[in-house]
């Protein structure tokens, strides 16, 4: 659970970007089951920062040994975007 004062601000925000901070406090805490339910559909609802949630959703992945699926969101990361070589190097070392 994310502490109770960020958890308030993320859950008050009307910024469609604050599940991905939700996300990654998840990630960062552990939890990828909570992580990747703030994740679910958020490049389409988000597409300015598709490339991060990809990206994200990705190490998420791999951080719950769901290496295949990994690889596959990591393809997903578009070539144009200051993730790519990251992805790809992610990809390479699962």
């Amino acid at each position: 659970m994310l502490p109770a004062a960020a958890a308030l601000l993320l859950a008050s925000s009307p910024h469609p970007g604050a599940p991905f901070l939700e996300a990654r406090e998840h990630a960062r805490a552990g939890r990828t089951a909570e992580a990747l339910a703030a994740l679910a559909g958020l490049e389409a609802r988000v597409p300015a920062i598709a490339d991060r949630v990809l990206h994200l959703r990705a190490e998420v992945l791999a951080a719950a040994g769901r290496t295949a699926e990994a690889i596959e969101v990591y393809r997903a990361v578009p070539d144009g975007s200051l993730l790519a070589p990251r992805a790809r190097i992610a990809r390479a070392r699962l």
